[in-house]
């Protein structure tokens, strides 16, 4: 079995991706970019833990939470700006690399309760939208606990606005 391909193949393959997303999003695409859009976006998913439509399925919303999350160098702490139910996007100049498997620690103080929460950084630097305004890391959460996905679904329906779509 092939060793899997480094972090910059993937990160090559998310910039080709973004640069798909925009232009669909924007312009349009072609028949035979948007059939690559699909294969790029099969591709990334299954390296980062995206299953169907689950990592979407609900909207983005802008709230402020205070993150802890471990780098191999030292214990970091940020804020989430955007909350989805498949992932976030965190406020921090320390973003590890792209493919880093970490663990967001959210305090919730509402309900006296810490979420663990795994995920991998799927993006660094760039939001939704593939904004660049904010320095951050966006992660795509792994597999959750049915208690852990309860409590992240009920801390999504209390959090603010929807977040603007750039």
């Amino acid at each position: 079995m092939a060793d899997a391909p480094p972090v910059r193949d993937h990160l090559s393959l998310f910039r080709e991706y973004a640069g798909l997303e925009q232009k669909r999003t924007g312009v349009g695409v072609s028949p035979l970019e948007y059939q690559r859009w699909l294969d790029l976006e099969q591709r990334l998913a299954s390296k980062f833990g995206r299953q169907g439509d689950d990592a979407n399925s609900s909207e983005r919303r802008e709230t402020r939470l205070r993150v802890e999350f471990r780098t191999p160098e030292e214990l970091r702490h940020a804020y989430i700006c955007e909350l989805a139910r498949g992932g976030v996007f965190v406020n921090t100049p320390f973003a590890p690399e792209i493919g880093t498997e970490l663990v967001l620690s959210i305090c919730i103080r509402t309900i006296q309760q810490t979420l663990e929460l795994p995920g991998v950084v799927a993006t660094n630097n760039v939001s939704a939208g593939f904004s660049t305004e904010f320095l951050g890391m966006g992660v795509h959460f792994g597999k959750l606990e049915p208690e852990t996905r309860q409590v992240l679904d009920d801390l999504l329906a209390g959090v603010g606005p929807p977040a603007r779509e750039a």
